[in-house]
């Protein structure tokens, strides 16, 4: 059972055992402390199992007592083994408070004198998690009694000490179990959550102290090593998103033709749109999406992002079964969310700051000289993605320009000015086809069709590369704010000739121009996507403000915002690898987002060179 336990941990190797009585010791390498859970056979609480397997090391075993010896020597065996490098090593003994006299504290026994560090990090921790918790209670008790009440402690203080061992018990109060017996695991995800992150932050105050181990950060104490049961789902999640294309299964067919029509129905008649056959059986895929096992991985954050994930593609599967219905507004609604008042008062201030345009004449680019320069920019990223298909074609069922899994689709009858071609470049190629590539590249195959919410940062940053770049035109700045607009007329339930016309008459745009963005708003039966661009940018410009070290962060894949911390955390554990990035972000354009100093939209009206 012990057998080569001692040569993987200092090899800094992940280590597994099976121990009898249904135990498990799961470590994901050399590290010095272990979290505990000594369960009774038949009553093993689900939420304390679950919490302690949540941990980077971990020792679930029987509390009965003919396992006591086994279970000293398994501890004695890894402390001997991970101290011979730390010199010092940290139980953690976790369970399950009595609810009759403990229904609402957290209680912490610690050897507050001998771990004043620890013993404060874990206080600290502890208090600011209950103050998200309702009725919660925390306490630190400073006590040589750090082990359940109903059982032996499993060394004495003297062989602790020959060990290099300290301990510390933590007994969790029942939260997650109603008064009625049922349990909750919604209720639980919450505790275990914000648990595990106590705990880490705990050990990193015990390692900077007790230890000579050098770690720059705590989420660095967090797993390195994905389980097989992880890497299968984040395929099948990958391969199930890649399955289908929301964007271009709501993208029209016939832009150009049903613009004809309703050009000659003087803008009166309501556009004919035709779309692509959707590829899927979306009953199917839902119940293939929630038979995946994804209660059972122990990542915290993978967890997370595996059931966000799944929500968004069942959500997404709704949407295109209601594809051409009123009803597929409301699952646009749910995926993007609404026009918010902030967000319609920031696109109103921006357009009423840049006035009705004419622009002067500039020499035009059709769809085949845009997808020579294409062609030219992807030749760059190729040999840095060696295997990866990205490739550019012109065809005549899509309108604009459209990036799906590292392709550029370029409409036949797309034009674009000679002097925004660099900038559009930078968008579709130097951000979307490249975080498509940086996400191939990664572990996580789900970085390169998206996580979940992931539009809202992924537009904002294309955007934010047409400024680094000096090709955000006041024009393009003013129709991204009028999308807005848009979007929330559609929403309060404009028409589409009610739309076309606030976009020609109030805001002044031609008739051809006011129709492809009322077509975009319109698209599906509402489609309330183009509000994420504006709403992105206003997000990066003020959180790179305030963590511009994760300007490189935002090319690692597709994710959302809510993932910011949660692939910062993957970076640090070296789960992720460092990406590629777009050969425009040199120092100039780094100096130029340190510039904006968080002051917004309007700034960029007045420190871009390519606005007039």
């Amino acid at each position: 059972m012990l057998s080569g336990l001692g040569k993987r941990l200092q090899q800094d190797k992940r280590l597994v055992r099976l121990l009898p009585q249904g135990g498990r010791l799961m470590m994901d390498r050399s590290l010095p402390f272990i979290c505990l859970y000594r369960a009774p056979a038949e009553t093993a609480d689900p939420g304390v199992d679950e919490l302690v397997r949540a941990q980077t090391s971990y020792l679930r075993c029987s509390d009965a007592a003919d396992y006591h010896d086994t279970l000293r020597s398994v501890l004695s065996s890894v402390a001997t083994a991970v101290t011979e490098q730390s010199q010092a090593f940290l139980i953690i003994e976790v369970w399950p408070a009595d609810p009759s006299k403990n229904p609402d504290t957290f209680k912490a026994m610690c050897p507050v004198k001998n771990l004043p560090a620890t013993s404060r990090a874990l206080s600290d921790g502890l208090n600011e998690m209950v103050k998200a918790m309702r009725g919660a209670k925390a306490e630190v008790i400073d006590t040589a009694f750090r082990h359940p009440p109903h059982l032996h402690p499993l060394f004495s203080m003297d062989e602790l000490r020959a060990l290099g061992v300290l301990t510390i018990g933590i007994e969790v109060p029942l939260l997650y179990w109603s008064t009625d017996g049922r349990y909750s695991q919604l209720a639980f995800r919450v505790v275990r959550n914000k648990l595990t992150e106590v705990i880490k932050r705990t050990v990193f105050a015990f390692i900077r102290v007790q230890t000579k181990l050098v770690y720059p950060h705590y989420l660095t104490l967090g797993r390195r090593n994905l389980s097989r049961l992880a890497l299968s789902i984040d395929r099948r999640l990958t391969r199930i998103g890649a399955s289908f294309d929301v964007l271009l299964n709501v993208t029209p067919v016939n832009t150009e033709h049903a613009w004809q029509a309703f050009e000659r129905s003087r803008y009166e008649t309501t556009p004919d749109l035709h779309y692509r056959l959707i590829p899927v059986d979306p009953d199917r895929v839902k119940r293939e999406l929630f038979q995946l096992r994804i209660g059972e991985v122990e990542d915290n954050a993978l967890e997370f992002i595996f059931r966000d994930k799944r929500n968004e593609l069942e959500t997404q599967l709704t949407l295109l079964n209601d594809r051409g219905t009123r009803n597929f507004l409301y699952g646009s609604l749910r995926l993007h969310g609404s026009v918010e008042p902030r967000l319609l008062q920031k696109a109103q201030a921006l357009i009423a700051s840049i006035d009705r345009l004419h622009p002067a004449p500039d020499r035009k680019l059709d769809a085949t000289a845009f997808a020579v320069l294409v062609e030219k920019e992807l030749e760059h990223y190729r040999p840095l993605f060696p295997g990866i298909p990205i490739t550019v074609r012109v065809r005549n069922d899509v309108d604009g320009v459209l990036v799906s899994k590292g392709q550029v689709h370029i409409s036949e009858l797309f034009t674009v000015d000679v002097g925004r071609a660099h900038a559009l470049l930078q968008h579709e190629v130097g951000t979307h086809v490249l975080t498509y590539c940086n996400g191939r590249m990664q572990p996580l195959q789900q970085l390169s069709v998206g996580l979940a919410g992931y539009d809202q940062l992924q537009e904002g940053l294309a955007v934010l590369a047409e400024y680094l770049c000096g090709g955000l035109s006041a024009p393009r700045l003013r129709l991204v704010a009028a999308r807005v607009v848009a979007v929330h007329a559609m929403v309060q339930g404009a028409s589409f000739q009610e739309c076309f016309r606030l976009l020609m008459n109030d805001l002044g745009y031609p008739a051809r121009q006011a129709y492809g963005i009322t077509v975009r708003v319109f698209r599906g039966g509402g489609f309330a996507k183009d509000a994420a661009y504006l709403r992105g940018l206003d997000f990066l410009l003020d959180h790179l403000h305030k963590a511009p070290e994760h300007l490189d962060l935002l090319y690692t894949g597709k994710f959302g915002i809510r993932h910011i911390q949660l692939i910062e955390d993957l970076h640090l554990r070296g789960i992720l690898h460092p990406p590629v990035f777009p050969p425009f972000l040199d120092a100039k354009a780094r100096a130029r987002v340190a510039a904006l100093n968080g002051t917004g939209l309007e700034q960029l009206l007045h420190s871009n060179p390519a606005l007039p």
